[in-house]
């Protein structure tokens, strides 16, 4: 009889165990998710610092100095701002021209965009 109950009470007291580990892993892993979440605010935090801060020149400043063993990639940068800038600059120019009647900016058109391929 007195084993019986032995045995009774080590079983509850084994599943009060198991479910104190249970709450304990479900704590631990609450924790854990409030840490990574409190990481991904931080950085989202920084990012936009950064952002608001940064200037075209401070980013080729940076990134010169993160690639310094990498020209080539300096030049792809470079030439792709280029190219923007250009671009930029012919659309401006088309812009500032009067507007053609009819067919008269044919001619225009057609030799800016034979510059253009050459």
């Amino acid at each position: 009889m007195i084993s019986g109950r032995l045995a009774i009470v080590l079983v509850l007291a084994a599943l009060g165990a198991h479910a104190g580990s249970s709450v304990a892993r479900s704590n631990s892993a609450e924790r854990m998710r409030s840490r990574l979440h409190e990481g991904e605010v931080d950085h989202a935090n920084a990012l936009a610092s950064m952002r608001s801060n940064m200037t075209l020149a401070s980013a080729l400043q940076i990134l010169r100095e993160q690639t310094s063993g990498k020209p080539e990639l300096m030049t792809l940068v470079q030439e792709a701002f280029q190219n923007k800038v250009s671009a930029k600059r012919s659309l401006s120019q088309l812009r500032a021209g009067s507007a053609p009647k009819g067919y008269s900016g044919v001619d225009k058109a057609k030799n800016m965009l034979n510059e253009m391929i050459e």
